[in-house]
């Protein structure tokens, strides 16, 4: 489904968050076959329509938050706060 084409559209997404814009280079085929499938239960997921994208410029187009904001908002486990349990014998 990805297009060979090059990315030569320009396309900015707005982070719900901090207002800051994402700018992002992208195959416009690409990026309505993805807008085409959202919802839909066997729709055509983000990674697959537009590889070439980065995790972050991904997610501030599935849910407007940039990767900045998305991190502070769901920050990496510390090695404390990482708890393992033992299995039962």
């Amino acid at each position: 489904m990805v297009s060979n084409v090059t990315r030569p559209n320009k396309l900015w997404a707005t982070c719900n968050r901090c207002k800051g814009q994402t700018e992002m280079m992208v195959n416009i085929n690409d990026y309505a076959a993805w807008e085409d499938d959202r919802g839909k239960p066997e729709g055509l997921l983000i990674q697959d329509a537009m590889p070439y994208l980065t995790v972050d410029e991904r997610e501030v187009l599935i849910s407007g938050t940039c990767g900045k904001c998305f991190d502070e908002m769901f920050p990496e486990p510390s090695e404390s706060e990482i708890s393992v349990e033992e299995p039962k014998s």
